[in-house]
């Protein structure tokens, strides 16, 4: 297994200071000497300033060295942009531009998770030709997004288009990530996959159990499947991130203890930590959906994983929901989402669509999705909100 490297202690203090003289530099040309002051103050001084949430490790990954993976390394440029434009939003409610779009590639899985936000959405026959998909990355890439992460259904259930898709955009800068159920890859494909401009891969995987995975997902291979991609992604040199949908066994400490020290054996960097949402299946018992009080032990041991030095050498953990307790949904604000029949939605886990990309350009569509001042939020945002953990 290719060695993870974490940057901690004194290391990432310098690292934090040079990312505070960057900030300071590029402030100055933008808002001006004496504002800068005030305004990276007054950025500091909110309860959503990002560096609030800042771990006590950086993922070293080759040139980059990366805090999470939804934003640019933070030894870029574009983060210290991506701040600039933070600090407009939580400081004077600029609206951001997006930085990433999940685009579902596919309608075709072969798996039937309970929890799966898109299930009533899969289908035998693709509804997306790669043509479409291509000529909207395109238009992504053109309105500044940096990241593009490929969802379906199972993204390696088209292969080849996935192959031709990411070859498109070899010349760009563009991140491509592969959102994956670990199915049908292995050390080959991702190697070819990462030649042509791959990334990362955020595996799906809720346990350490496997009877567990193979039920939920309904195949005996599941489990052996996310496994060995973990494994195969990170010897192939790529940011592996685990997508894990959290059930109730989790929230003990043990077993989140030995949840991290898996997937940090098996060679995972980060793990994002969802809680089960009640989308096109009724869940109970272990995947019954979240209260407060469930919230709350989550918030303990995700600050535990990045505070304690039991962890420096371990993924990093996060939660969205909890993030987004602070901020608000930020679907359509930082993001978008392109389900499998080409519908723009501001999230994977809120049905309403702002357009059709067979029957309207994407560029109006999220002009469109942008512009709405209805609040159209989860039922998990609405338990969060304004909720201070």
């Amino acid at each position: 297994m290719a060695k993870t490297k974490f940057i901690y202690g004194f290391r990432k203090k310098l690292l934090d200071i040079g990312i505070l003289i960057r900030l300071y530099n590029k402030s100055f040309r933008v808002f001006g000497f004496i504002s800068a002051f005030k305004e990276i103050s007054k950025y500091y001084q909110d309860n959503r300033c990002l560096f609030n949430t800042n771990p006590n490790r950086y993922l070293k990954k080759a040139h980059e060295i990366i805090a999470v993976p939804d934003m640019p390394p933070v030894n870029s440029k574009e983060f210290i942009e991506y701040i600039i434009q933070d600090i407009k939003w939580i400081n004077h409610g600029n609206l951001p531009q997006p930085v990433f779009a999940i685009v579902c590639i596919t309608s075709k899985c072969p798996f039937k998770c309970k929890y799966c936000y898109n299930s009533n959405l899969h289908t035998n026959e693709e509804r997306l030709s790669k043509e479409t998909i291509i000529e909207n990355i395109r238009k992504l890439i053109n309105n500044n997004i940096e990241s593009i992460y490929l969802s379906g259904g199972e993204p390696m259930m088209r292969e080849n288009d996935l192959h031709e898709i990411i070859t498109e955009f070899k010349e760009t800068k563009t991140r491509f990530w592969l959102l994956s159920t670990g199915y049908n890859l292995d050390i080959d494909k991702l190697l070819n996959l990462k030649k042509i401009g791959l990334k990362g891969v955020m595996i799906s995987l809720d346990s350490i159990e496997s009877g567990q995975i193979n039920i939920v997902k309904g195949s005996q291979k599941a489990f052996a499947y996310a496994e060995n991609a973990i494994r195969a992604a990170n010897n192939a040199g790529l940011i592996v991130a685990i997508d894990s949908v959290f059930g109730k066994k989790l929230l003990e400490r043990v077993n989140f203890t030995n949840f991290i020290n898996f997937l940090g054996e098996k060679g995972a960097h980060f793990i994002n930590c969802y809680s089960p949402k009640q989308m096109h299946h009724v869940l109970d018992g272990e995947y019954d959906s979240f209260t407060l009080t469930d919230f709350e032990k989550l918030n303990k041991l995700i600050n535990n994983n990045h505070r304690s030095k039991q962890f420096k050498n371990l993924p990093i953990t996060y939660s969205p929901d909890i993030w987004e307790s602070k901020r608000g949904c930020v679907g359509g604000k930082i993001f978008i989402y392109i389900d499998p029949a080409g519908d723009v939605k501001k999230c994977p886990f809120i049905e309403k669509s702002y357009g059709n990309l067979s029957k309207m350009s994407l560029n109006e569509i999220m002009l469109n999705l942008r512009q709405e001042s209805e609040e159209n939020i989860c039922n998990t945002n609405r338990l969060l909100k304004d909720k201070q953990f």
